[in-house]
């Protein structure tokens, strides 16, 4: 099984991939701004290491965990806090539509 997790923050964004439970397949920080910039770097770290069994993003303040396919503009809304002015902010959300426009 191929996982990755992103840890979104208000410095970076990083990347943490495991394959089998044991080989690190990734293990990346991208800064938050740049992110903010280019969410599409972050996006082709990940499809470099497809096919991935899941991508763990961000969960938000409570939100059940769901298939990026099923999040709404409610969940998005509870994820992201309202201060868009923060790049982290700004990076997840752009990064969060991105990837459900893709079908990950």
């Amino acid at each position: 099984m191929r996982i990755v997790g992103i840890d979104p923050g208000t410095y970076s964004f990083d990347l943490f991939g495991l394959e089998d439970d044991k080989k690190v397949i990734i293990d990346e920080s991208l800064s938050s701004p740049e992110v903010l910039n280019n969410p599409f770097m972050l996006m082709k770290k990940i499809e470099a290491l497809m096919p991935l069994d899941a991508i763990v993003g961000p969960s938000g303040y409570g939100i059940p965990l769901k298939n990026i396919q099923e999040m709404s503009e409610s969940d998005l809304a509870n994820m992201i806090p309202l201060d868009t002015k923060v790049a982290v902010n700004e990076g997840i959300k752009l990064l969060l539509l991105e990837m459900k426009a893709r079908k990950y």
